[in-house]
């Protein structure tokens, strides 16, 4: 900003250049840590949708199959008791389908794996409510119930729970992080936004003070000088900094002084030619009366 060779447009170019360059970075900087927390939030709802949801969904569709199953056990009516059967199938559907779903989300789990074996087995009992009900097998009916199905399906809610309880940990974990950038990024936003503030301002007072060293001074007071110059005013003042030979208001003291040398030297000519034409009237005056 100091050069004297730089010219008033390449400086103010690389002063622009520079403030849109910090421009570029922090908008670079906010884009990249937005893909950041984006990334997480998504990781984030895909653990809560795509696996929490169908854990939960999985565990209900269980314990309505035991529902269903009960009920096809009291009910004396057979069409009740069928309506139950129908549901405890469709219940089963439901689970089957989570399940199935879920699978190569927890591939390598073994938690999950347990959980999986447990309710195929499950699925596998879960045929023999209709089978004891269509033939009138009640006694073993209340015995697969108590004994069976119950301790069976006890055992997978207990495995669901824990698998539901590592992907909550999973999903705290992402919401931390999620937090972290957040926090992060709002630190980091307020420091860049200070030294882009502070740059910018340097930048600003360098230009300033550069165009003020090359004008020499306000540019108003440069053109009022210039003015009453113009105006053929060479005794105006011409305000010079202390070693400032290269600016404007120095150029133009220069040229004042130049003018003022000038004029002098044309008064002082004027002067003589005015004395030698007053000397050659009165000589002629001496020679016309000598002539007569």
């Amino acid at each position: 900003m100091g050069s004297s060779t730089m010219t008033i447009g390449k400086k103010l170019a690389l002063s622009f250049g520079l403030i849109l360059g910090i421009m570029l970075v922090f908008s670079g900087f906010t884009l990249y840590r937005m893909y950041d927390i984006d990334a997480a939030v998504n990781l984030q709802n895909t653990l809560r949708t795509e696996k929490l949801e169908r854990l939960y969904i999985a565990r209900e569709a269980l314990a309505q199959t035991g529902l269903a199953a009960r009920n096809a056990y009291v009910f004396e009516d057979n069409a009740e008791a069928g309506k139950e059967l129908d549901i405890l199938d469709q219940q089963k559907a439901i689970y089957l389908d989570a399940l199935e779903a879920m699978a190569p989300m927890f591939k390598g789990d073994e938690q999950f794996e347990k959980t999986r074996k447990g309710l195929l087995a499950m699925a596998e009992e879960l045929e023999r409510p209709r089978q004891y009900r269509e033939s009138g097998k009640l006694q073993e009916y209340g015995v697969f119930l108590v004994k069976e199905c119950s301790p069976l399906r006890r055992q997978i809610v207990a495995d669901i729970d824990l698998v539901i309880k590592s992907v909550q940990q999973a999903v705290d974990a992402e919401t931390r992080k999620v937090d972290n950038a957040l926090s992060q990024s709002e630190m980091l936003t307020l420091i860049l936004s200070a030294f882009a503030l502070i740059l910018a301002t340097g930048i600003g007072v360098l230009v300033t003070r550069a165009l003020l060293k090359q004008l020499g001074g306000d540019p108003a007071e440069v053109s009022a000088i210039a003015s009453r110059i113009a105006e053929g005013d060479l005794t105006v003042e011409i305000p010079v900094q202390e070693n400032d030979n290269a600016s404007v208001m120095h150029a133009m003291k220069a040229m004042r002084d130049n003018l003022t040398q000038i004029v002098a030297q044309v008064r002082t000519g004027t002067d003589t030619i005015a004395t030698a034409s007053s000397e050659i009237a009165t000589g002629n005056l001496d020679l016309s009366s000598r002539t007569e």
